[in-house]
């Protein structure tokens, strides 16, 4: 899927890198890159490789940092042989992998084997990812205090605007925490449906971005559940303060239109 120029490793001594590693290094499908590692003994060792494919991914830290080459010529280059054994299980989004991990463990029960998961196996990028989802967080909670605060002024607006309908309706026999309840169901409507719609439009557009190979947004059910803990926190304290502004409309000044 993240196959971007070339082939994946089609040929021995061929390397598959990353996109931006590419870019940076200068260099492109057919041309060499030399690697080197520790063997067996603990010594350096190194060879040459002919990049034969790119991938890009959707995260450009992990493109501008990973090198694949094939395991048989990994074995030989340093001396392994047979002991180089790789068996990778791929799970859904956000599946609990320390609990995946266990399974495996107990299913095999093989103390032999290295069992870990991804976070484990690149601590360094496990880190990255955990920055970014941090860092995303904070940007969430920002743009939807900012609409939140723009959606209570509207409300206000509308209940100022419709001062004389509440006094209106007072005025027939509704009491005021009726009216109230009103506004605050209409303004908590107003957040949840603008809330979802926003998600469903953004679903949209990470799909069609990703038919040209751009992979925009994740979304993971961490992510839609904060992003409507945000949503409902602010539609509440929003329906809250209107709430309270529909008690303060008083009938001489409502029905005059003040």
């Amino acid at each position: 899927e993240t196959l971007s120029e070339g082939a994946f490793l089609d040929k021995p001594m061929s390397a598959y890198i990353g996109k931006k590693l590419a870019s940076k290094l200068r260099i492109g499908t057919g041309k060499k890159i030399v690697a080197t590692f520790q063997n067996a003994q603990g010594e350096l060792t190194g060879a040459s490789f002919k990049v034969t494919g790119l991938f890009q991914s959707a995260s450009a830290d992990f493109d501008e940092s990973s090198v694949f080459i094939a395991l048989p010529d990994f074995a030989e280059l340093t001396g392994y042989g047979d002991d180089v054994q790789k068996i990778v299980f791929r799970a859904d989004p956000g599946a609990d992998l320390a609990a995946l991990t266990a399974r495996l463990r107990d299913s095999l029960a093989r103390p032999d084997l290295d069992i870990r998961s991804w976070d484990l196996v690149q601590p360094d990028f496990a880190k990255v990812a955990a920055m970014n989802r941090s860092v995303m967080d904070i940007f969430l909670m920002i743009i939807t205090l900012a609409v939140g605060f723009a959606l209570a002024n509207i409300m206000l607006m509308i209940v100022q605007e419709r001062s004389r309908e509440i006094a209106m309706l007072k005025a027939v026999g509704m009491r005021g925490s009726l009216a109230s309840r009103f506004i605050m169901a209409e303004t908590l409507l107003i957040y949840l449906i603008g809330g979802a719609s926003g998600l469903a439009l953004a679903w949209l557009g990470s799909e069609a971005l990703s038919r040209f190979g751009i992979k925009a947004l994740y979304l993971s059910s961490a992510t839609v559940g904060s992003y409507f803990g945000y949503v409902a926190l602010f539609g509440i304290i929003t329906a809250w303060i209107a709430g309270r502004r529909v008690k303060m409309v008083r009938l001489p000044e409502g029905i005059a239109g003040r």
